[in-house]
């Protein structure tokens, strides 16, 4: 199991951080949920429509995932993206909103899905993020 109630230590060396996702809705039947979570591991995740958790619920995660996410933030250099990539030459996708505050830094991101000049990287990142916290098993399907 990812998730652990019993493990609720902080490393005291990590730099404090808060990072959401939020998905948006599109022409069809995408997933529409959110969660924010923190460098202590406290995570709430807010399923809207069309997810298999159609509900707000409040999680604990593991030290490994929690440094894994901090690495990507590293990895991805999260505060390098441009605030948003909104070209809606292909029509009808979901929009991505992701925020990340990193000690005394912040940046927020909206990324509209039919955006094809938006970063791979960009894509990877968030890709990267649900899979560590395995979001597929709250939303019933996998990351687009």
């Amino acid at each position: 199991m990812y998730f652990s109630c019993s493990d609720k230590s902080t490393n005291p060396d990590r730099d404090p951080w808060e990072f959401t996702l939020e998905r948006l809705r599109c022409f069809g039947v995408c997933p529409v949920y959110s969660f924010e979570i923190n460098n202590t591991g406290f995570m709430t995740f807010n399923g809207i429509k069309y997810v298999k958790i159609d509900s707000t619920i409040t999680l604990q995660i593991d030290n490994e995932r929690i440094n894994q996410i901090e690495d990507l933030f590293k990895e991805f250099e999260y505060f390098s993206f441009d605030s948003a990539y909104v070209d809606g030459s292909v029509t009808d996708m979901a929009t991505v909103i992701t925020s990340l505050k990193y000690g005394s830094k912040y940046q927020k991101i909206i990324h509209y899905l039919g955006d094809r000049n938006a970063p791979q990287e960009l894509w990877d990142f968030e890709n990267s993020i649900e899979e560590i916290l395995e979001i597929q098993n709250l939303t019933g399907v996998d990351s687009p």
